[in-house]
């Protein structure tokens, strides 16, 4: 008997990523000064990337984005739904670029807020990932911005301040944030807890959590699908949440030709959801295939047209 198999909603496109994909259509159809440059990723998912190359956006991968503007010297800049330092923005405006800004409206309240109690003489102790680029936006803010990346580093700190808030990258485990505050507020008790988990991300590590619960108590063998790129990090933490509070199987899948064909049929129930940078084609792909109880290894076949669908 094959597997029962059941889509955790939500999927796909969260509402940021969205929000970036139409700005993008948009400017093919506005067509401002080409060449046309996106600074990064415009989000974590390599499929989303082949289609904005396929529509003739050039991505600069260059960690150094100060760098790269002082590279360009025409055309067009994007910065990405993960937000941008004001000062390389200021840097492009003054080159007399046309610019593109998608970063996440979430996103943006977040560094809003972070500016907000800088301006009233706080330290901001972030909790963040030191490479992910929306860190690296905070951190830009200013020196008052210290970087914590798991409970370890919340002994390390030396702030002298009395004024301290705690908030974080957008995309973090809201269980990881839990925890994070209770050691930050034992050892800082006046800290004020600003709680930036974006909704599509809790939501969905909520939903995982409960979903996961059930797995772990039904005595069925369960497996645990998640599509998306491994270097998303709301991707991540979604896998890590159904591991933890599952104890079942969890594979992090691309796209259909990852999927583990051989050992499919070993599983009473198939879970399937996605990070929140997952076009929803890739995600109905591996579903379709799945009801089909036909568990022969194949390929997808989708092609970078697709991945705005």
């Amino acid at each position: 008997m094959p597997p029962k198999i059941i889509r955790i909603e939500p999927q796909g496109f969260c509402f940021g990523v969205l929000r970036a994909l139409r700005m993008m259509q948009d400017l093919t159809h506005i067509n401002p000064p080409k060449p046309w440059y996106l600074i990064g990723n415009l989000v974590h998912n390599r499929f989303v990337k082949q289609f904005l190359t396929h529509n003739g956006f050039i991505i600069e991968e260059d960690r150094n984005k100060e760098a790269v503007i002082d590279r360009i010297n025409e055309g067009t800049v994007v910065f990405t739904a993960h937000g941008i330092d004001d000062k390389i923005k200021e840097k492009a405006q003054n080159k007399g670029l046309h610019i593109i800004d998608t970063t996440c409206p979430f996103v943006g309240k977040s560094f809003s807020m972070i500016k907000e109690y800088l301006s009233h003489g706080y330290d901001i102790i972030y909790l963040g990932k030191t490479t992910h680029p929306e860190t690296e936006a905070a951190l830009s803010i200013s020196p008052q911005v210290h970087l914590i990346e798991d409970l370890s580093d919340i002994e390390k700190l030396e702030i002298q301040n009395p004024k301290i808030a705690l908030t974080n990258q957008t995309t973090m485990s809201k269980f990881n944030m839990e925890a994070v505050e209770a050691a930050v507020a034992k050892k800082y008790p006046q800290t004020v807890i600003m709680d930036k988990v974006c909704y599509a991300t809790k939501i969905r590590q909520e939903v995982m959590r409960k979903v996961a619960g059930e797995a772990k108590e039904s005595g069925q063998k369960c497996l645990f699908v998640i599509v998306g790129d491994p270097i998303s990090n709301n991707t991540r933490k979604l896998s890590e949440t159904a591991k933890r509070f599952s104890g079942q199987d969890v594979c992090l899948v691309e796209h259909l030709d990852d999927l583990p064909f051989e050992s499919l049929v070993l599983y009473d129930t198939i879970y399937l959801t996605s990070g929140t940078s997952t076009p929803n084609v890739i995600v109905e792909e591996i579903y379709q295939y799945l009801l089909s109880g036909n568990f022969e290894p194949k390929k997808s076949v989708l092609s970078p047209l697709d991945y705005y669908r």
